[in-house]
């Protein structure tokens, strides 16, 4: 279910305050336990009432629909198997399930209204990229900069979908800010120390979209941001399908 969060990355929110130290650096219960996967490199199925269970256990709650899911499921890859792009390969891969076919409200909102409705097929497959810790130099409007990168880890989707289809006058009052977007992955990794998380898409018109989610504050972050722009041009090559014109809007909900 983690696939959702992509989709609010396109909604115009403002960054949220300050959060205490003290709180979850994963604020959300079901990205915190899959990123634990992702990060302690664990195999393995987990069925949704193991998972249900767990979140129990945080004492918070996941605003993602854990109700309709059945399990996730991580998988070690035969270096035979492993795809390979741009020097780098694969030997990881996710699988997601859920008991059917998602069409619901997005479960995040802007003042109170949820603008569109997310689909979702039954199942999920991605492929794990594992890009390591470059430094980058992100362009501004002072020129450029360098930031520090640290674990940088791709998950695009090659089997199934995730899109939002945002109501018709949403559309029209907000244009670009708010479009109907197709998820092709989304990266989770470290930027000059903060844990950062960007998710990659496409508009109708094949428009190249991208937002970023900030895990801390379980909110999406305003676009724009230098740096979000930056990783998001960097990982894009890892978190596109093979074809991206004949994967992208080629399934009618």
């Amino acid at each position: 279910m983690i696939l959702i969060l992509m989709l609010l990355l396109a909604l115009p929110l403002t960054a949220s305050e300050a959060v205490p130290d003290s709180s979850p650096e994963v604020r959300d219960p079901l990205f915190e336990i899959i990123f634990d996967f992702a990060d302690g490199d664990s195999i393995g199925m987990w069925t949704g009432e193991e998972l249900r269970e767990r979140i129990v256990v945080t004492g918070r709650e996941s605003k993602m629909p854990i109700q309709f899911l059945e399990y996730i499921e991580r998988l070690k890859l035969h270096p035979s198997d492993a795809p390979v792009r741009e020097g780098y390969k694969s030997y990881r891969q996710w699988r997601i399930v859920i008991t059917g076919k998602l069409n619901m409200p997005l479960p995040y909102s802007i003042l109170g209204y949820h603008p569109g409705t997310m689909h979702m097929s039954k199942e999920l497959v991605l492929t794990e990229w594992h890009l390591g810790s470059p430094n980058l130099y992100i362009p501004n409007e002072e020129g450029t900069y360098k930031i520090r990168c640290e674990d940088l880890t791709v998950f695009r989707i090659d089997e199934g979908f995730v899109a939002l289809d945002v109501d018709s006058w949403v559309d029209r009052l907000l244009g670009k800010l708010l479009d109907d977007t197709w998820s092709t992955g989304f990266m989770l990794g470290r930027a000059e120390g903060q844990r950062v998380v960007i998710a990659q898409g496409y508009s109708r018109s094949m428009r190249p979209i991208f937002g970023e989610f900030n895990p801390k504050t379980d909110k999406v972050l305003t676009h724009g941001r230098s740096l979000a722009r930056g990783l998001s041009t960097y990982v894009r090559k890892w978190s596109n399908p093979d074809e991206v014109e004949n994967v992208v809007w080629g399934v009618k909900f």
